[in-house]
Order: structure tokens, then sequence, then C-alpha cells
């Protein structure tokens, strides 16, 4: 049995901020270099700028964003919870991954107590 590894979207940022990593395709290149403008690397953390408030938000890896929503619903389960409120708990508690929303409607069609 295989067991697929998730590839972490972090990656590709931090190497071109930090290390100024050039892409082959240059089209490709440029799209996250115009998609990196919006984050910094401290240490070795990669966090985005929230774009309305400045305050940056720690990126994760998606399998702990997760689990971070599974934490969030699990204390909300039962009060007909939508994936938005899901979301914004999380980006107010100061993470972020590019797959939340998706994720979030995800686990809310999978419980059963919604």
């Amino acid at each position: 049995m295989m067991i697929e590894v998730e590839e972490d979207w972090r990656t590709p940022f931090i190497a071109l901020i930090t290390d100024q990593m050039v892409l082959e395709d240059k089209i490709e290149h440029e799209k996250l270099a115009q998609r990196s403008a919006n984050y910094i690397v401290i240490g070795k953390e990669l966090y985005k700028k929230a774009a309305s408030t400045g305050i940056l938000m720690k990126c994760i890896p998606r399998n702990e964003g997760i689990n971070l929503l599974h934490e969030i619903h699990s204390e909300t389960c039962g009060n007909q919870v939508a994936s938005g409120t899901l979301v914004s708990k999380a980006f107010r508690s100061a993470f972020y991954w590019p797959t939340a929303v998706a994720d979030a409607k995800e686990l809310i069609q999978r419980c059963k107590g919604c």
C-alpha cells in the first residue's frame, strides 16, 4: 500500500524569498513572485500579511490546518456553524493555509451533527 505524501505548499514561497530561487518556467516564476509579495519569512517560518490589517498569520501545512478546523468545529458542533465562520476563527487565530475555505466546506458536509 502506497501512502501519498502531500507537497508542502509553503516550500516554493520560502525558497523564493530566502534563497532567491528561480523557477525554470518564467511564467510560473512570475506568478509565484507576485503571490510571494504578501509573504515574509521569519527564522524558518513563513507568514502571510493580512491585507486588511497587516497582521502576520503563520502559514501552516494543510494537514495542520485541517486539524485546527476540527478543533474549532468540535467546540461549536451542533450550532450549525458555517464553513466561513470556521475559517474566520482559524484566520483570527493568526493561522493561514490556502485551502482553508474548501477544507472547511468539506468538514461541514461530512459532519453528521451539522
